[in-house]
């Protein structure tokens, strides 16, 4: 991932989307994969449990001129003080 997104400090290599699709080196060429289907060439798997107080759900960052109520809805789900998250 350090390759692939060069000098960067470990809290901001994949700490978005874009970073994170970037130090993956997932490109334009994998949209439209099917990620639910084990055969894909990118799937996501079952991971480890977590306790529900350490899920925070919060609106996106930088959707700048989306309408409400889209713009306040919670899409962003992340681990209660992970310094691997963009603020």
């Amino acid at each position: 991932m350090q390759v692939q997104r060069g000098d960067k400090a470990l809290p901001q290599l994949a700490n978005g989307p874009a970073k994170l699709t970037q130090a993956m080196g997932i490109s334009l060429k994998e949209n439209g994969l099917d990620c639910c289907q084990a055969d894909s060439l990118i799937y996501i798997e079952k991971g480890a449990k977590m306790p529900s107080p350490s899920i925070v759900a919060t609106p996106r960052i930088g959707l700048g001129k989306t309408p409400e109520p889209w713009l306040s809805k919670p899409w962003r789900y992340l681990v209660k003080g992970n310094k691997f998250v963009s603020k």
